[in-house]
């Protein structure tokens, strides 16, 4: 049975850490059911696997933003993990019904894609397009993903001009910023930011001996254990516990209204459509 988000997270305040010496499609040896092991095998192969074949995006897209590449992978990891083909579908719907849905291995939203390209007002059904054929392109949305990570960052209410090594050495900095990449850029100030447990659970992925170090071949220093020290002194961890399942029930709700909003105007269309038809059919 897949270890859950939550448990994955108390595992890592725990102390426990992943072990990056496991290849990508090795069984581990070890055959003690530790929580290690698990954690170790909570990383979902295919989308492990899509990280190591774009690493060479990651890289270069965190590069160009000035961002550490295997905190841009582990944000989207983390966004994949939510994909499934019913979201994909309904976002496709929701697309075709004029709304605005997030597109691509990194969720990232038409309207953002169209901000981050200096474009803020309301996109013709023809620039919606457009923007969407950008966003299912694996490399431009990644670098969408990273150009939007450093628009949330150099906001004058959170980390200005943050450098690569500095945010990677900050965990609570990549926590509040994977945060509002999952629910959108707040505007209290950096003292009042709080990480939910999305955030957090980016941070996680990148917990001191994390596979995704190995993947983008960083070698850390042995005394480094700024990962598993925040977690185990971060206050925040129990309130965003409890604030999760909230936060999820308010996406479900908001996903399925505009879900319905969507097949709705898909049915009215194609009742309209069909009313044409016969009528057509009528007069010939």
């Amino acid at each position: 049975m897949p270890i859950t988000r939550r448990d994955f997270l108390k595992g890592v305040v725990a102390g426990t850490t992943l072990n990056a010496a496991v290849p990508l499609n090795q069984v581990l040896e070890d055959s003690n059911r530790t929580l290690e092991e698990k954690l170790i095998n909570s990383w979902e192969t295919e989308n492990l696997n899509f990280i190591s074949e774009n690493r060479n995006n990651i890289r270069q897209s965190a590069h160009n933003q000035d961002l550490p590449p295997e905190f841009l992978a582990a944000l989207i990891y983390n966004e994949k993990t939510k994909e499934s083909f019913i979201s994909r579908t309904m976002d496709n719907v929701l697309l075709l019904a004029g709304l605005d849905p997030t597109i691509g291995d990194a969720q990232i939203k038409i309207s953002t894609a169209a901000m981050l390209d200096g474009n803020n007002k309301k996109l013709s059904n023809k620039e919606q397009h457009i923007k969407y054929s950008k966003l299912i392109d694996t490399p431009s949305n990644i670098d969408y993903a990273a150009k939007y990570i450093r628009y949330i960052l150099d906001r004058h209410n959170r980390f200005p001009k943050i450098t690569s090594e500095e945010l990677l050495n900050n965990p609570n900095a990549m926590a509040i910023v994977a945060t509002e990449y999952n629910r959108g850029p707040s505007k209290s100030p950096v003292q009042k930011a709080k990480p939910n447990a999305s955030g957090l659970h980016v941070v996680s992925l990148l917990c001191d001996n994390s596979i995704l170090y190995k993947l983008f071949e960083r070698k850390l220093k042995g005394e480094d254990k700024r990962i598993g020290e925040y977690f185990l002194t971060n206050k925040y961890i129990g309130e965003a516990f409890r604030n999760h399942d909230i936060e999820s029930d308010g996406r479900l709700g908001r996903r399925s209204a505009y879900y319905t909003l969507g097949l709705s105007l898909l049915g009215l269309g194609y009742y309209i459509i069909h009313r044409i038809r016969n009528k057509d059919t009528q007069r010939s």
